[in-house]
């Protein structure tokens, strides 16, 4: 397997996951050659995007805990994320986004 090194070497990252444990993997394993911002709420994920200039990456857990349930008890999830972003200004828009889940309905 290819290292993802020299791909994954000096990016803007934000992660969205609402395990605590799983960001920690992500945010150590990145954060060495990278500026990795970790969110676990869509809403502080919806924050820092906007705040923020672009990022090159965005990993989104398809799966969110009830800290993200917004008005009307809307859920929200990695998807809905990944549709915020597209709504973005064409310059705001990351070079990759990877979905992710840990549990068969997301997979």
């Amino acid at each position: 397997m290819a290292s993802l090194k020299p791909a994954m070497t000096g990016k803007k990252i934000i992660i969205l996951d609402e395990d605590w444990s799983r960001l920690n993997i992500f945010s150590k394993g990145l954060a060495t050659y990278n500026y990795v911002v970790a969110c676990d709420d869509f809403f502080e994920f919806e924050k820092e995007v906007k705040g923020q200039s672009k990022f090159d990456v965005m990993f989104l857990e398809f799966d969110l805990s009830e800290r993200s349930i917004g008005p009307n008890n809307q859920r929200y999830s990695g998807i809905d994320a990944a549709v915020f972003v597209n709504h973005l200004p064409q310059d705001k828009h990351p070079d990759y986004i990877i979905l992710h889940s840990w549990n068969d309905e997301g997979s």
